[in-house]
């Protein structure tokens, strides 16, 4: 069952590769067939050029893929969960202030040293806050977003919940596949990511999502993780 999982997550990430790379490359022939027709400068510029972004954009993907196989060492350190849900939203802060999201951050604990590589977690949470703020773009006002932190038998758990446009139903088993994306920039390895550091730190990541009404993530990371 464990290989047959692996096999079908490994499909997975290939079917999401090969889509991601397709695009520029299907753009790179047609603007290569086309530059052979070609008749005046401003047309050979224009195909060149296109074939040119689209092979960026192709190695981009590449690289991107190559940074999220990439075996890192976690350096765990003991440090404070509010710290940590501090720096994050500071890094994360240039978007909240472009959108005018509010994050508010909430302690049901105070209990929070935990053993962790603080700069991969941190990074996590930010995928996650930047992944709020995205959903949040097309919303007028009333913009917010809550980090909450609780303890709960010998479990942390972080809560981050936001009041944006939601994640469609049949959507959010596909959320953690590595290059899935409904929006039309950005690598779709964000939360993928974000899982990554928190199963490398023996904790689970979870979303619950409803149209329109927001959506809520769940981390739990086990305290003498």
């Amino acid at each position: 069952m464990i290989i047959s999982e692996k096999l079908s997550t490994t499909g997975q990430i290939a079917s999401s590769i090969a889509h991601e790379i397709k695009n520029p490359l299907t753009n790179i022939i047609t603007a290569s067939k086309l530059l052979s027709t070609a008749k005046t400068p401003d047309m050979i510029d224009k195909y060149f050029e296109i074939c040119e972004r689209n092979s960026w954009l192709a190695i981009d993907k590449v690289n991107a893929l190559l940074e999220y196989a990439k075996q890192t060492k976690m350096n765990y350190t003991e440090s404070s969960l509010r710290t940590i849900l501090k720096d994050a939203i500071n890094l994360a802060k240039g978007s909240l202030e472009k959108y005018e999201v509010e994050a508010n951050l909430i302690y049901k604990t105070y209990d929070d040293v935990i053993r962790v590589d603080r700069k991969e977690f941190t990074g996590a949470l930010v995928n996650l806050i930047l992944n709020s703020v995205q959903a949040m773009e097309e919303k007028k006002e009333n913009k917010h977003i809550d980090l909450i932190l609780s303890k709960e038998d010998n479990e942390f758990i972080i809560e981050i919940s936001d009041n944006g446009s939601g994640i469609p139903a049949e959507t959010i088993p596909k959320v953690f596949t590595p290059f899935f994306t409904s929006k039309e920039s950005g690598t779709g390895l964000g939360l993928s990511y974000a899982q990554k550091v928190v199963i490398e730190h023996s904790g689970h990541i979870s979303i619950k999502s409803e149209l329109d009404r927001g959506t809520q993530v769940l981390i739990k990371l086990p305290v003498n993780s």
